[in-house]
């Protein structure tokens, strides 16, 4: 038994207590689509892309929303979303449960979320982007606010592996290490990718000071798991540059799989997004939103 949203009572079925499970925390625009196809890629219908599907989960994907993702997908071992945090609630009932997640430089991830929106929403000028975008949105995404020492505690010991969007076969590797046998370092492409490149560099040669200013909480959290963090992790393989070295050379011949994403892409678009959207609904939420 576990109580839950003060009043009310709720029991977790022992069988998914006890299950293992993948979380990939997914911040905005530090290459996560790419590693969502590598994760679908090794466990299949076994991934699911979630989100909240409660009212009282207030943003954050919940034990109740992951109850819900299990009815739906009993078969589940990995779940991927924007809403996926280090939950304490998550971690006491399912105590199985290991983060995952990816940093970017955060003044290429600023501009580049600017330009994602410039390509849905339509034209923005950047100072008024600037005005109304909140600062240090990886470190918020990790610790829940702008706690810098509190979002560095958090990945080095609640979060399985930790990358860098522009090491992304160095993570690849690291995360085959922490998951040997179950995972595997496939062949793969870059996806949602800008190709705009004109315009970022003319942001980055105007703004790029004035972006670091307000990104300095990012910039420590970032180099903390490019200089300390991550030598520390891959200093445990002594095999590891070579790895690495071999994953490059063996993805530069190959070709990502094609059958594959086409079922997975198939069961998400006719059952898994229909249930979840309907569940929302229910629960008085948008069925196509993410919060």
């Amino acid at each position: 038994m576990f109580e839950n949203n003060g009043s009310r009572k709720t029991r977790y079925p022992r069988e998914l207590r006890d299950r293992s499970l993948l979380a990939f925390t997914h911040i905005t625009r530090t290459g996560g689509n790419s590693l969502i196809h590598v994760l679908r890629y090794n466990y299949f219908m076994r991934c699911c892309d979630v989100r909240p599907l409660s009212r009282h989960s207030d943003g954050v994907f919940g034990p109740d929303d992951m109850i819900k993702i299990w009815r739906i997908n009993p078969l589940v071992e990995c779940i991927v979303g924007h809403s996926v945090r280090p939950n304490d609630d998550l971690d006491a009932v399912f105590p199985g449960i290991r983060y995952i997640t990816l940093l970017r430089d955060p003044v290429e991830r600023y501009v580049s979320q600017y330009l994602q929106h410039l390509a849905k929403r339509g034209y923005l000028p950047f100072e008024l982007f600037f005005k109304k975008d909140r600062a240090n949105r990886q470190t918020r995404f990790i610790a829940g606010s702008e706690d810098l020492s509190a979002a560095k505690q958090i990945l080095a010991q609640r979060y399985l592996a930790v990358g860098l969007s522009d090491q992304f076969d160095e993570f690849l590797v690291l995360l085959s290490k922490k998951l040997a046998p179950r995972f595997v370092a496939p062949s793969y492409r870059i996806v949602n990718v800008s190709s705009d490149k004109q315009a970022k560099q003319r942001i980055l040669d105007r703004y790029r000071d004035r972006i670091l200013e307000t990104q300095r909480l990012d910039m420590e959290l970032y180099n903390f798991v490019r200089f300390e963090l991550l030598p520390r992790e891959k200093a445990r393989f002594p095999e590891f540059d070579d790895e690495v070295k071999l994953l490059k050379e063996r993805r530069a011949k190959s070709r990502p799989p094609r059958m594959l994403p086409c079922v997975d892409y198939l069961v998400r678009q006719v059952y898994y997004r229909p249930a979840t959207g309907l569940v929302r609904a229910l629960n008085g939420l948008p069925a196509r939103g993410q919060k």
